[in-house]
């Protein structure tokens, strides 16, 4: 009788998986669960910004923003409730509480869209505080180092007010000068005007304008 290799390896193959049934079961069934396992961790991830921004949605208290921080660090719904709870702190003038939210927000979520506005939130803190110095710094560091935000403008506006009120009215002068160039004859420009007058005063500038005017140059 003539042998069939291939039936014969079917037939040794039938016996190894009688002989050890209970082993290939076991593994199948690891392979699946790891599979459901995974498959669910991606639709987890997927739909986590959803559910976060639901969750967001329905709190009213700092107990509830800050079980969202926690709930979903990863979301954007996470950086939206800190700058809320620093807000809150703003509200009850606990300003250094206030600064520990925004720079948690500013750590943690370095690529979100409310970095720029939870700086500038720091620097109002500490105007608050008139510790107009190290506003001075976050505004100069973190906000008009580079221009193309959001908030430059306002970073701007409050730079000039940090400016004036440490005495320094060169500077302030100057920056009111950059926010006519930018801003031009809008609101945030002529708000500053009698500003602007009182600090070219002060400075001398109105004389040296006169004198230039004067002498033809």
């Amino acid at each position: 009788m003539k042998h069939d290799p291939v039936a014969e390896l079917i037939v040794e193959l039938i016996g190894k998986v009688k002989l050890h049934w209970k082993k290939i079961v076991l593994y199948c069934g690891i392979v699946i669960l790891l599979i459901i396992a995974v498959a669910n961790y991606y639709a987890k991830e997927k739909n986590m910004p959803v559910e976060a921004g639901q969750a967001l949605a329905l709190v009213q208290s700092p107990e509830g923003l800050n079980a969202v921080v926690k709930h979903y660090p990863e979301t954007f719904a996470a950086s939206a409730a800190l700058m809320q709870l620093g807000s809150i702190e703003v509200q009850r003038t606990n300003y250094s509480k206030a600064i520990s939210y925004f720079q948690q927000l500013v750590n943690e979520h370095k690529k979100s869209f409310l970095v720029p506005a939870a700086h500038l939130a720091i620097a109002k803190c500490y105007v608050a505080e008139n510790n107009y110095k190290e506003a001075e710094n976050v505004l100069k560091r973190n906000l008009l180092y580079n221009r193309d935000h959001y908030a430059a403008l306002s970073a701007q506006m409050e730079l000039i007010n940090v400016l004036n009120a440490m005495g320094q009215y060169d500077a302030a002068l100057n920056e009111i000068q950059q926010l006519e160039q930018v801003a031009g004859n809008s609101y945030y420009a002529s708000s500053y005007s009698g500003l602007k007058e009182k600090l070219m005063r002060i400075t001398g500038a109105t004389t040296n304008v006169r004198q230039q005017v004067s002498s033809g140059k």
